[in-house]
């Protein structure tokens, strides 16, 4: 009885170590695999958090690209408005100046031409003043000669 139960319990003792062993396997498989997915999932995480600084980096320099050429346009509109009034200054100075100039010398010709006809007249005025002194010279030069035939008749 006593083999017996030694037997039974070196089978038991046996099959225990079986269990043991092949939950020890099970367990060692589980682990591995929990192990392998766990490194897995990291992985994965690990690539998608590159992914999004990557995203993000991508997204920042995009964005400060897009702010630096957005201030370059406004900078160059300002140089260009800058630009467009000071040639709008020069032209106004320009076209003041034109025709500041060609008022004066339209004067200049208009108080010539004054001149000229004031000279012009009193040209005239001299030649007619010069041939009325000699007309009325003449005329009483002539007076003598020139009676009326009523005077003669008269006299005679």
């Amino acid at each position: 009885k006593r083999e017996t139960v030694q037997k039974k319990a070196a089978e038991t003792q046996q099959s225990l170590e079986e269990q043991r062993q092949s939950l020890e396997a099970e367990l060692k498989e589980g682990l591995e695999n929990t192990t392998t997915r766990i490194f897995e999932a990291l992985e994965r995480f690990r690539k998608e958090q590159q992914f999004q600084i990557f995203l993000k980096s991508f997204f920042a320099h995009k964005r400060d690209h897009a702010e630096k050429k957005r201030e370059t346009v406004q900078k160059k509109a300002a140089e260009t408005q800058q630009s467009l009034e000071e040639q709008r200054q020069s032209l106004e100075a320009e076209l003041k100046e034109g025709l500041e100039n060609t008022t004066t010398r339209i004067f200049e010709a208009l108080e010539r031409f004054r001149k000229e006809q004031q000279v012009s007249f009193a040209s005239t005025l001299t030649l007619h003043s010069t041939s009325e002194a000699n007309f009325n010279s003449a005329q009483s030069q002539l007076k003598p000669f020139m009676e009326t035939p009523s005077s003669k008749e008269t006299s005679l």
